[in-house]
């Protein structure tokens, strides 16, 4: 099976002034899709010289009967349309899919219309519809560490700022990168910024220009307490929720919430295994994705189903008590961590 594109092609495909009437965009790398959508705004005015009309559209929020009248609809003071449609997947079975694909099997000429999904492979129904209708599909996977080094230079470069793999690696561990760990380059985006502003009338990114960059991005903090205590270990979830704190205060309860979220999937995991299912029918049924796959069938061989319903209510029991109790909130959290983890 041939692989599916990814940003790199997208680039060329739109230098190259042949970018289709109907793009399908997936996977989890938001920041480049909206880089190359911007980029591909750009590519559509050069030939003219004269604006494009731009829409940009949040499917299951904006009605798909108003983004299929704005690209079906003759731009009035530009010859063409751009227009973006974020989370594709949330477009509703019936009459509304049935209208998208009714359009994209006969695209507007002046309009180019890009649909993102970030499901990836294994997202909606819907994705396999319009590739069958020729919607060609490219997918934005969150780069890897050499790439994400190659992408700051790049963009440094683009400021005027000359900048050294090392120092861009240095920036990519003060993300939360670094030992193979991918970051998203949405992380990085606004951190490239301040680094800029760091610069000031400087030429050169040094390493004492990254120390207004926070230590750890807190969502992949987050992600690292929930894993380690999915897998029982507890000094990894205790170093990990020390970072969390440390850069996201008083967050106790949201944090509560995701480890809820992370035992509620593995329930739902274990629940497929148990009744015979396949792992195509765990990546099909739930929101795991593929690499984290044998880290969550792990978590879900070490679990009974009675233990993942016990966890649920003592995590709502923790929950009741950080909103009522005046012990202190992380000692809280940390017995909750020592129970899941035991």
């Amino acid at each position: 099976m041939a692989k599916d594109p990814g940003s790199k092609e997208v680039r060329k495909i739109i230098g190259k002034g042949e970018a289709p009437p109907v793009w399908l965009w997936l996977g989890p790398e938001e920041y480049l899709k909206e880089e190359l959508f911007t980029r591909l705004v750009e590519a559509l005015e050069e030939p003219t010289t004269e604006p494009v009309t731009v829409d940009r559209f949040r499917a299951g929020s904006d009605p798909l009967d108003q983004v299929l009248t704005a690209a079906a609809t003759v731009p009035m003071f530009a010859p063409r349309r751009a227009i973006l449609v974020r989370d594709i997947e949330k477009v509703p079975p019936g009459n509304a899919r049935k209208a998208l694909l009714a359009y994209v099997a006969s695209p507007a000429p002046e309009t180019t219309l890009v649909l993102t999904g970030s499901k990836g492979t294994k997202g909606s129904a819907l994705y396999g519809q319009l590739t069958r209708k020729g919607v060609p599909k490219a997918m934005f996977w969150t780069p890897f560490e050499a790439q994400t080094r190659r992408w700051i230079v790049m963009r440094f470069k683009a400021a005027g700022l000359d900048c050294s793999p090392e120092v861009a690696q240095s920036l990519i561990e003060a993300c939360g990168g670094g030992n193979g760990t991918q970051v998203p380059l949405s992380d990085i985006a606004p951190e490239i910024e301040k680094v800029i502003l760091a610069v000031g009338s400087g030429t050169v990114v040094r390493e004492e220009d990254l120390g207004g960059i926070a230590r750890k991005a807190s969502e992949d903090l987050v992600n690292q307490v929930c894993a380690s205590a999915m897998k029982g270990d507890l000094p990894g979830a205790l170093r990990a929720l020390d970072g969390f704190l440390l850069v996201k205060p008083g967050s106790e309860v949201y944090l509560l919430a995701r480890l809820a979220g992370a035992v509620g999937e593995t329930t739902w995991v274990r629940s497929i295994l148990a009744a015979g299912g396949s792992d195509r029918q765990v990546l099909a049924e739930t929101p795991v994705w593929s690499k984290r796959l044998p880290e969550t069938k792990a978590a879900a061989r070490r679990f009974s189903a009675a233990r993942l319903e016990e966890t649920l209510g003592s995590l709502a029991a923790a929950d009741r008590a950080l909103k009522s109790s005046p012990l202190d909130k992380r000692v809280l959290v940390e017995r909750v961590l020592t129970r899941l983890c035991a």
